[in-house]
């Protein structure tokens, strides 16, 4: 960091490896590991431009090796703590690209911080830092990165997780048995959807829950891969050219279309 650059390829851990001490864990044991990068930790505190570009072109194979260090243990993968600097220039692009990893990685997340103290003098209250989701006078910010969909209960295995939050195109697909329980979906309609959406899936049944923001899918039990697509209420039909390259083909089997308000 001091010479201004990283090498995304060496990254170690001490925790260990060996059948004898993973053991002691057994199947309940979760890899928890933090992010932050620290060229644009610096460059915020420095008020140093960021260079996304970089952090895009870099970030999937740093997480990529995170997440293979607890796979390889027979760990969960937990991103116990991220977030970036408020001050920082693109701060919002900075936030999305950690979710962008999150979802593409289907990691269990929490982020850093949301302080209900945060001032402009005190920022955070702790070594200046100034991370919280809540700004002074407890102003959200960045809430439009934060509040994206995602599935609270899956009913099969969730293999792909996608948001867009330039066109609020998302997709999940899921694959393999499915159970009896819906599919459960937060759908974030106040911040993005309003006054209305629509769904497309591989099944029917789908309810909608306006109170609570939450879309109750019931994947179809004769799909080996069930899929359902949400997006704003202007289009009547899916533009794949919005979806991930691993979602757009099974697109073409989400033919039950419901709009919802």
């Amino acid at each position: 960091m001091v010479e201004g650059k990283t090498d995304p390829k060496q990254i170690v851990s001490a925790l260990p490896s060996d059948r004898a001490a993973l053991d002691k864990i057994g199947e309940r044991g979760v890899l928890s590991f933090h992010y932050y990068d620290p060229i644009a930790i610096a460059q915020s505190f420095l008020k140093i431009p960021d260079n996304m570009y970089k952090y895009t072109r870099e970030w999937p194979d740093i997480f990529n090796q995170l997440v293979e260090a607890a796979r390889k243990r027979e760990l969960i993968p937990f991103l116990t703590e991220f977030g970036g600097v408020e001050d920082a220039e693109l701060i919002n692009d900075y936030i999305n690209l950690h979710y962008i990893q999150i979802e593409s990685f289907l990691l269990n997340c929490t982020y850093w911080n949301y302080d209900l103290y945060n001032t402009s003098e005190g920022k955070d209250n702790w070594n200046l830092e100034n991370f919280s989701l809540l700004g002074p006078g407890r102003r959200p910010r960045n809430i439009d990165v934060i509040a994206r969909p995602y599935p609270l209960c899956s009913s099969a295995r969730p293999t792909l997780l996608f948001f867009d939050l330039e066109s609020r195109y998302f997709t999940l697909l899921l694959e393999g048995s499915v159970v009896d329980s819906p599919t459960i979906l937060y759908i974030p309609f106040d911040i993005h959807y309003s006054p209305k959406f629509r769904v497309w899936s591989t099944s029917r049944e789908i309810e909608w829950d306006r109170q609570n923001q939450l879309l109750y899918w019931y994947p179809d039990k004769d799909q080996t891969v069930n899929q359902i697509v949400v997006a704003e209420g202007r289009s009547d039909r899916i533009d794949v050219d919005r979806l991930p390259k691993g979602a757009r083909d099974s697109a073409q089997k989400a033919t039950f279309e419901c709009t919802f308000s």
